[in-house]
């Protein structure tokens, strides 16, 4: 329940913690939203006497220093006396703890609460002592007047000529006013009235000072009372006191009056903030809330809440104002609880009885069954039914109009409830809620066609087939026959009655597009010649050529090219072909147009010649290439190591292995004349991967055996031939010999050595190669000596080879066939050494100069030079000179040799054969082999050979040929798409057929076009002329969205739309018939009734149209700021999310006046036209809001005053 505290707040809490939290409770179920906490205050006394009023909750007063005097009392009629203190008394004595009534008791000056003798200085007999009070206002704001009193009392006895006062003020602090004196026991005599501006008023440095005198020289009492304008309170702002006549300002601390007597000049210093009243916090009536004085709070219709109170602490109670409820009711609550009620706010102030608040809805049913959410008002302004707020449509019962029986039996549902226009129509009305599916009217009978084709006469409802027609019998009826699914020997299938089946029936009423008719098998021909008996789309599936329904694959099936090692071919099937040893060529290929490859030797080097050692070097292999046999006893290390080979009579050339090797990085070998142990010497084997002539493919064929620095000493008579690291990783050497076409060759990356080279005849190492001219090559011993060169020897290195120059002729420096005068003086010309980089023919002996030494070589050679045949590129023979042979790029034969002598290598080409298959042969090779030479030098690209190309056979599948020219196709009824086509780029022809409609009609299609137009397709080559296709019933849509089975034409005649033969009623969704629906965002669309439940509408009801419909609109919104919009959906839910307040539907802003925000008078008197109602911003700049629709132009804001300088200076 509520709970009050003593500031005034409530919380709602149980009992127990309100209790706890020192609050008051309310009860149960009462709510902080319905009670108004009372804020009980007190009186708050201090030790100086004066007093504020606080709230009345404990320690409050106390924490202020005060002392409490009870909740409900107030500072008007507390008696607060000040604390204790200290009291001077006449003789100038000072009396401790004693109160303000007590010291006067005394004659005695209080000094104040809270005072101490041991810090007063009390006067000394004869002084006068000074009281201040303020007269009025009891506090003042910055432009009030207040008055002071100050009264001097004579302590001693003696006589005076008079007294004057002063009064010394910062002049932007106070601005005097007027002052007078006056003195007892005459209180009605006033001495010297001082005016606003009298003479006596002095500007000193100190201030504004102003003087007044008496004229009694003996005064017991004189008061001084004057009035000033404040405006600023800097501290201390200036002193009011007593002196007498004619001393100086401000007076001294001791001072004679005119009898000589020595007297204290006395005065009273004076803090102008003890002039204001206290400030406390103020509520508005808006529930906002201003740090105050009273007077302020009260003038701005404020609830003071005492002195000392905060708005950081206080809790004021919002202003009412009406909330419309969700059920349209209304109550005047706080901002604040109508939210929590769910309501919408009209606004501070608003109340109930003047509010309009929206309605809620609720489902009306109309007398043709339709329900439209409305409000009750309207509802029964359109003649509606009101089934309650809240209630929506979807789940109201509306009573719907009933079936209505027509005298030819059928059916309809009548406009309203009630069946007025059924009985006007000569119909029977069923009752409200009923419906055509559910009632049985009274049927006219006729003739019914079954299913099996037999005739029944029943009424239409009884009719399990075709209804002829009310009136009919069977007599006059000729029922169509049923039709069934006919699977023919070919796999086809077509929809006839079972009379006309001339394959397996599949059942009356059974259809081909259900039907999964067995297909015919045939032979199936892969690509690479592998045979399977599939059926054909199998085949087709399988990129294979599918031979034929019911052909076989046997023994003879897919035959094709059968190529043998020495170039003979025939026709065979693969696995004929592969047993005999042939190399099959591909299902399609034939003899008569391929050429089989000759197979040669291929030299393929080692899969090791990209070996990388890694860590040491575990097993060696090595060539002895010494001049003599040798035995060798191989170590682990050091010769006093493991031995782990002793090998004898190892012969210059023989390759022998050590290993494995696991010791210290160097292995040395002792070598011995072979059978002896006669020690020749030491060869040392570096096994670390660091020895770079020991450690990769390009240090095969290298001499090997004297260490890793190349030590002398050492026997250096070994050639790598390979090595194994710790990895396991392996280089050998040698080239590998496989026997192989020459394509195949070239795939592997091997070098070909001609067709009908056996590896048994051939040998793949690799030597140094020298020629005549001293120029050195590695090549093959057969290709060396085809060369002219010198074989040196297998696995031997240019790097270790001397060749020398055994013919030619260097000294001809100009090429032309002889040593003359022009090389002379061409060598003249180049004498001295040669520039790098650039060519030095006269450098004969290739010492880097051209020198006398290349001079006596010319001069020895002078004269014609030695020739001999030279074969150029071409594979033509000319006789020249070695130099002229190898300047021209052909091989020179050697010296004298002739041209008839020789047989010159011929240049090769592409050779295309009529597979498309291309092959790199000389021009008679590729002649002979039946394939059309494509020039020297070309080579076998992508379009260098026309290809087979595609042929569509009369089934519309399609062939890939396998020759140009497309004879095989043609002969096979098909048609050829030209060399160079594929299948995957063309789209052959499909065959056509007869293809039947559920109506009985007739179109020459292809199978796919019979199917997607939902035809029954009768076979390839069928055609409309010959074929008689059966009419098949299926489902008949009307426009009300029912159904009914019968034929196309029927259905067509009875204003109906035939989904198809074969079609049901039970799996046909008919098109049902729209009507107006009204959505929440006020728009209309013509739907069906499920579809406007499905967006959430209002239907009203079939074939109802938007253009004849009212739908309620979304009304308008109304915002803090006065501006208004329209809502997007009934009920205004967005209006209400984005801070707005919603006017009702079918409001608009044209009609609707939204409260405007109103004028704000700030403190500097100027006026603000707010932005948002209620003024919140207005009150937070201390500003007053003067209300909702107000406006600067009708307002007059107070103004403050100020001080005005006037023209002489005052």
């Amino acid at each position: 329940g509520a709970c009050c505290f003593c500031d005034g707040t409530c919380d709602d809490l149980t009992e127990d913690d309100c209790a706890a939290a020192d609050g008051v409770y309310q009860g149960d179920g009462t709510d902080c939203m319905d009670v108004s906490c009372a804020q009980p205050t007190g009186a708050c006394c201090f030790d100086d006497g004066s007093c504020t009023d606080v709230a009345a909750c404990p320690g409050e007063c106390e924490a202020l220093g005060g002392t409490f005097q009870g909740t409900g009392t107030d500072c008007a009629s507390a008696d607060c006396e000040p604390a204790p203190g200290a009291c001077c008394l006449d003789d100038g004595t000072c009396m401790d703890g004693e109160t303000l009534s007590s010291c006067a008791a005394l004659a005695g000056i209080f000094i104040g609460g809270g005072t101490e003798c041991v810090t007063t200085e009390c006067p000394a007999p004869g002084d006068a002592r000074l009281q201040l009070d303020l007269l009025t206002p009891p506090c003042a704001d910055p432009g009030d007047i207040v008055i002071f009193v100050l009264s001097m009392r004579d302590l001693g006895d003696f006589e005076a000529a008079g007294f004057q006062a002063f009064f010394l003020f910062d002049r932007d602090a106070l601005t005097f006013l007027s002052g007078a004196y006056t003195e007892t026991p005459f209180p009605e005599h006033i001495i010297d009235p001082i005016e606003e501006d009298p003479e006596g008023l002095i500007e000193t440095a100190g201030g504004i000072e102003f003087l007044g005198e008496t004229t009694t020289e003996d005064a017991d009492l004189v008061f001084l009372t004057f009035m000033a304008k404040k405006f600023v309170c800097p501290e201390g702002p200036g002193v009011i006191g007593f002196r007498p006549p004619g001393f100086p300002s401000p007076p001294p601390s001791q001072i004679t009056n005119l009898d000589g007597e020595a007297i204290t000049a006395t005065q009273v210093n004076v803090d102008c903030t003890d002039i204001f009243c206290p400030v406390g916090a103020c509520c508005l009536p808006d529930g906002s809330c201003e740090d105050r004085n009273e007077i302020e709070c009260d003038d701005i219709g404020g609830i003071y809440q005492g002195d000392g109170t905060t708005c950081a602490t206080t809790f004021c109670t919002p202003p009412d104002g009406a909330c419309c409820l969700t059920d349209g009711t209304c109550q005047d609550v706080t901002e604040e609880a109508c939210a929590d009620l769910g309501g919408a706010y009209e606004g501070d102030f608003t109340v109930c009885s003047s509010t309009d608040c929206p309605q809620p809805l609720g489902a009306c049913c109309f007398d043709d069954g339709d329900c439209v959410e409305l409000p009750e008002e309207t509802c029964d302004d359109l003649s509606g039914s009101f089934q309650g707020d809240f209630s929506e449509c979807a789940t109201a019962a509306c009573p719907q109009p009933g079936a209505c029986c027509l005298e030819d039996g059928s059916c309809e549902i009548a406009a309203t409830i009630g069946g007025a226009e059924c009985t006007a129509a000569g119909g029977v009305y069923q009752g409200d809620d009923t419906n055509c599916a559910t009632v049985s009217c009274p049927q006219p009978t006729g003739a019914c066609c079954l299913a099996d084709g037999s005739c029944t006469e029943v009424v239409e409802e009884d009719c399990d087939g075709i209804f002829v027609g009310d009136g009919t019998d069977c007599a006059g009826v000729t029922c169509p026959q049923p039709t069934g699914a006919c699977c023919l020997e070919d796999g086809t299938c077509v929809e006839v009655v079972e009379e006309s089946c001339d394959g397996v029936y599949q059942g009356d009423l059974t259809e081909c597009i259900g039907t999964d008719c067995p297909q015919p098998r045939g032979a199936c021909c892969l690509e690479d010649g592998s045979c399977f008996e599939l059926t054909e789309e199998a085949c087709l599936d399988a990129s294979g050529v599918y031979q034929g329904d019911f052909t076989m694959c046997d023994s003879g099936a897919c035959p094709g090219a059968c190529c043998f090692g020495g170039g003979s071919c025939d026709d065979l099937s693969r696995e004929v072909c592969e047993g005999a040893g042939g190399v099959y060529q591909g299902f399609g290929t034939d003899c008569g147009t391929t050429a089989c490859p000759l197979t040669g030797a291929c030299c393929i080097d080692p899969v090791s010649s990209v070996f990388e050692c890694d860590g040491k070097v575990v097993e060696m292999t090595m060539i002895w290439d010494g001049d003599q046999p040798v035995r060798i006893r191989a170590y682990d290390g050091n010769v006093d190591d493991d031995l782990i080979a002793d090998i004898d009579n190892i012969q210059i050339g023989d390759e022998i292995t050590i290993g494995p090797l696991d010791g210290p990085s160097d292995s040395f070998w002792e070598i011995f004349e072979a059978g002896t142990s006669n020690l020749i010497g030491l060869s040392k084997f570096h096994r670390s991967c660091s020895d770079n002539e020991m450690n990769g493919p390009e240090d095969c064929g290298k001499r090997q055996g004297n260490g890793k620095n190349n030590e002398p000493g050492l026997i250096n008579d070994w050639i790598l031939e390979g090595l194994v690291d710790e990895s396991g990783a392996e280089l050998d050497c040698t080239a590998n010999c496989e026997d192989l076409t020459e394509d195949a060759c070239a795939a592997a990356g091997g070098t070909f050595l001609g067709s009908g080279t056996t590896c048994a005849d051939s040998s793949c190492a690799v030597g140094a190669c020298c020629f005549d001219d001293a120029t050195c090559v590695e090549a093959r011993a057969d290709d060396c000596e085809a060369a002219g060169g010198a074989y040196q020897g297998d696995s031997s290195n240019c790097d270790f080879v001397v060749c020398l120059n055994f013919e030619g002729c260097p000294a001809d420096i100009d090429l032309d066939g002889q040593v003359g005068f022009v090389d002379l003086l061409l060598l003249l010309d180049a004498f001295g050494p040669c520039i790098d980089g650039e060519p030095c023919p006269a450098d004969f002996d290739g010492n880097g100069e051209v020198d006398f030494l290349d001079l006596v070589t010319l001069l020895a050679s002078w004269g014609l030079c030695p020739t001999g045949a030279c074969c150029l590129p071409d594979g033509s023979c000319e006789d020249r000179t070695r130099e002229q042979c190898e300047a021209g790029g052909g091989l020179y034969q050697g010296t004298d040799v002739p041209c008839d002598d020789v047989d010159c290598p011929q240049p090769s080409g592409a050779c295309c054969f009529d597979d498309g298959a291309c092959t790199i042969t000389t021009q008679l090779e590729c002649e002979d082999a039946g394939g059309v030479f494509q020039g020297s030098e070309t080579e076998c690209l992508d379009g260098t050979c026309p290809q087979p190309g595609a042929c569509c056979l009369v089934n519309g599948t399609c062939r890939q040929e396998s020759v140009i020219g497309g004879a095989g196709c043609e002969a096979d009824g098909g048609t050829y798409q030209g060399d160079d086509t594929s299948c995957d780029d063309v789209t052959c022809p499909l065959p056509m057929g007869a293809c039947c409609f559920a109506d009985g009609t007739c179109d020459d299609l292809t199978l796919a076009e019979c199917g997607d137009a939902s035809g029954a397709y009768q076979g390839d080559g069928t055609a409309c002329a010959t074929t008689d296709c059966p009419v098949s019933t299926g489902a008949c849509c009307f426009d009300d969205g029912s159904c009914e089975p019968s034929t196309a034409a029927l259905c067509a005649t009875s204003g109906g739309t035939f989904q198809g033969g074969g079609t049901s009623c039970d799996t046909t969704a008919c098109p049902q018939p729209e009507g107006a629906c009204c959505l929440d965002d006020g728009t209309c669309e013509d739907v069906s009734e499920e579809a406007c439940a499905d967006l959430g509408g209002s239907f009203f009801g079939d074939f109802s149209e938007c253009v004849a419909t009212s739908c309620p609109q979304p009304g308008a919104c109304c915002f803090d700021d006065g501006s208004c919009d329209l809502a997007a959906t009934l009920g205004g839910a967005d209006c209400t999310d984005a801070g707005g307040a919603y006017q009702g539907n079918d409001t608009d802003c044209a009609g609707v006046s939204c409260p405007q925000p109103g004028a704000c008078c700030l403190p500097d008197g100027s006026c603000r036209p707010e932005t948002a109602i209620g003024g919140a911003a207005c009150v937070a700049d201390g500003g007053s809001y003067q209300g909702d629709d107000t406006t600067c132009d009708a307002i007059m804001c107070d103004q403050p005053a100020g001080a005005c300088c006037l023209a002489d200076g005052t």
